[in-house]
């Protein structure tokens, strides 16, 4: 992304964009934004990720269990989910909440598309 595109994003825009190359979880982008952001209602911030999602640059997947090659346990991002599975993720407010234990599993994971890495590059 050249560097008027990325001037060009409001800054809720670029904590999802960050968020999602790092593949970080859905509620951890509240990190990166301003106090007065975090107090964006959810559906204005929805309607942010929304955007990014339609233009093709992020999608979100639910983290699953793997195993790695070398027999270990992981996590890793499963398949995207359709946009109208999403609207609906998005509508519940505990998805937007760190969860109390320590799995991840299905947690809502934050990624950059193939179209969204060239974009970013």
């Amino acid at each position: 992304m050249s560097k008027e595109a990325w001037d060009a994003l409001s800054n809720v825009e670029y904590a999802f964009v960050i968020n999602a190359i790092e593949h970080d979880i859905l509620p951890g982008f509240f990190g990166d934004l301003t106090e007065e952001e975090r107090e964006l209602p959810l559906p204005e911030l929805a309607a942010v990720l929304m955007s990014l999602i339609d233009r093709g640059w992020i999608e979100v997947r639910p983290y699953r269990e793997w195993i790695a090659e070398d027999g270990q346990p992981g996590l890793r991002p499963g398949e995207a989910l359709s946009r109208s599975e999403i609207v609906a993720l998005l509508a519940v407010p505990d998805t937007w909440e760190q969860r109390a234990g320590p799995s991840w599993i299905g947690a809502p994971n934050l990624v950059l598309t193939p179209l969204g890495d060239r974009v970013m590059h």
